[in-house]
């Protein structure tokens, strides 16, 4: 458990930013 949660701290971040980048994308090609 202490283990993931670890793994799931340091790479949060690059998860957010491919998540913020995605959003930007939807956001540019949206309507």
């Amino acid at each position: 458990m202490k283990g993931n949660h670890v793994r799931v701290g340091i790479e949060a971040p690059d998860d957010v930013q491919i998540m913020r980048e995605e959003l930007l994308e939807r956001l540019e090609a949206g309507p």
